[in-house]
Formats: C-alpha cells, structure tokens, sequence
C-alpha cells in the first residue's frame, strides 16, 4: 500500500514540474451545435495619470503691448531690480557651496540714515496751538491761533492734494504713450515676422539708454511720441545692438547733448523712420484726359473759353465755362 502511494506521488510530481506532460483539452463540439467565435480583444494602450501630476503649462503668446508696459513701467522696473538682487544672492550661495567665494571685502562703518521726518517736517504743518504757551494767553488769543492753524492745514492740504493729482495724471499720460508704443509694436512685429520677445527686449533697451542718458525717466517715450506712427520702427533698430543701430543711438545721444529740448533728435529720428519704411510705389488710378491738339478748331476754343473764364466774374457763369471746357477736354488755368 505504502509503494503504490508513493508512485501516485511521484506522477503528480512528473505532472506539474513536466509541462509539456500536460496537454490541452479542447471543448468537445456536439454536432448541429453552432460553433462560437470568442473575440479576442485588442490590447489597450493605458496612459498613467497621477492625481498629482500637475498639467503641462501652455505658455501664452507675448504681446509687444503688454511686455513694454510692464518691462518700461515703475513696477516693472521694481520687479526686475529684485529680481537681480536675488539672482546676485543666489550667485553668493553657489560661490559659498562650491568653496571659492572670493574674499569678503572688508565692511565699513554704514552711514547713519537721517531719522524719519514727520507730516509737519516733511510738508510744513504748523504746531498746534497750545494756551498758555507761545505767546497764546488767553481763550481769544487761542481761538485766533486755532483758526489760523486750521487754516494752514487745509492750505498744505490742498497743495499736497494737487501735487499727488498732477502726479497721477503725468503717469496716467505716460501709460497712455506706452500702451500706444506697444499697439505700434505689435504691428511692426507682426508686419515684419519679428519674434515679439527680441523685438520688446531691442526696444525697451532704447528706451533705456536714452532716460539714462538724459537722467529723465520717460524722456524716450516722448520722443517717439513726437515722431509719431512708426516709432517702433527707430526703437527696434536704435536697440538692435548692430553696428548701424550703435551709430544711430550714439547719434541720438550727441543730438540730446548739444539740443536737451530734443528737437534735433526728433527730427533725425524721424529721417531714420522715413529711411527704415519701406518706399511704396504709387500707381495712378486716374486716366489723365487727352491733351488738346495744337491748332484748329479746338485750340481757338481753348483761347476763347480761358479769356472768358479769366474775365468773368460771376460764380454762376464761371461755373457754365468750367463746364464746357471740361466737356471739350479743356483744361483752364487760374490766373
């Protein structure tokens, strides 16, 4: 009994180590049964998403308009000199980590800032009036000095009232002339197949240059407001850093030293925007009329109806003369 089981062991062994012991058993098919087709499906291709997995960013088109705005604006301006203050910082930290930080220069003794001024240093504001105190001794002295103390703050008030809507209207017009700037350059761009991130970066490095040349912030942007439609034009090239673009930028430099009124570089830079558009070629749409045969007929009545015309006076037959000269093709000259 023991050897007969220990031989049916050995056979389940055989079967499962020895595949190719085990043969398939296809399904018995009974006749007149219709035989079923299973379909086999086609394997999927599965994308992986992570909850997580952020989308991937679509960067949006840049317009020259809203570029300009932002890199030639205060705030702009703002944002890109904390930008390179950080970027300075991260060059000392990489400096620091790889181990060849050039040697600290050697601090020295910070100036002591002035102490913050208040409303009353800063614009004027007189003291408040106090009774018993300057002068003031008694309650009538101290009505009148309280009434010209009142009065003194609403005066300054007003005057920092119109100082801050002068300011305001002066940046208001500044925005104005750099959203026109960038509508200009969005055409230019456009027309000329410019990329609009190099055609922003040449034209707000002109505008650059010339305010820090002048030390008079917007002082670029009227000049090319002065120059009119096509300034975009004299920008990209006086920014494009070519040798032609460097002459003409350092042109417009000397232009603004000897002339700080700006006229004279005006003036050239509107001869660089002539220069810089294309010549369009006119085509005349009008036939011209044939002219009158010297002689004969025609040419005595050419004589006739221009001695007439340069004669007469009246509006009401002027006109009948206009009208048959220009009926006979006759061209009459005015006297």
């Amino acid at each position: 009994m023991a050897r007969l089981l220990d031989l049916l062991n050995d056979e389940e062994v055989e079967t499962v180590i020895n595949p190719e012991a085990t043969e398939e058993v296809e399904p018995e098919v009974l006749e007149g049964e219709p035989e079923i087709e299973v379909e086999e499906e086609e394997p999927k291709d599965f994308e992986f998403e992570l909850d997580d997995e952020p989308e991937p960013e679509v960067k949006p088109k840049v317009q020259a308009e809203d570029a300009l705005v932002h890199k030639l604006s205060k705030k702009g301006r703002q944002l890109k000199a904390a930008k390179t203050e950080l970027e300075k910082a991260n060059e000392r930290i990489a400096e620091l980590e790889a181990g060849r930080a050039p040697a600290a220069p050697i601090p020295t003794p910070a100036a002591q800032e002035p102490p913050e001024q208040s409303l009353a240093q800063q614009y004027g504001y007189p003291p408040v009036p106090v009774l018993y105190e300057n002068g003031v001794n008694s309650p009538a002295e101290f009505h009148e000095a309280y009434m010209k103390w009142d009065i003194g703050n609403r005066n300054i008030d007003a005057q920092r009232t119109a100082a801050a809507n002068k300011t305001a209207a002066v940046e208001q017009e500044m925005e104005s002339k750099l959203q026109r700037l960038g509508a200009d350059s969005d055409k230019f761009f456009t027309d000329k197949g410019i990329d609009p991130e190099r055609g922003t970066d040449f034209v707000a490095s002109a505008v650059n240059e010339i305010d820090a040349h002048t030390r008079l912030e917007g002082s670029m942007i009227y000049l090319l407001e002065a120059v009119g439609e096509g300034s975009s034009a004299v920008a990209y090239h006086l920014g494009s850093k070519s040798a032609k673009g460097i002459a003409a930028l350092n042109k417009v430099k000397s232009l603004l030293a000897s002339d700080p009124n700006g006229l004279s570089a005006v003036a050239y830079m509107a001869s660089l925007k002539r220069d810089l558009t294309p010549k369009r070629k006119q085509v005349k749409t009008d036939i011209e009329p044939d002219e009158a045969l010297v002689g004969g007929s025609n040419s005595l009545k050419a004589s006739s109806l221009q001695r007439k015309y340069d004669e007469e006076q009246d509006f009401t037959k002027l006109r009948a003369i206009m009208r048959e000269a220009k009926s006979l093709g006759i061209e009459l000259k005015s006297s």
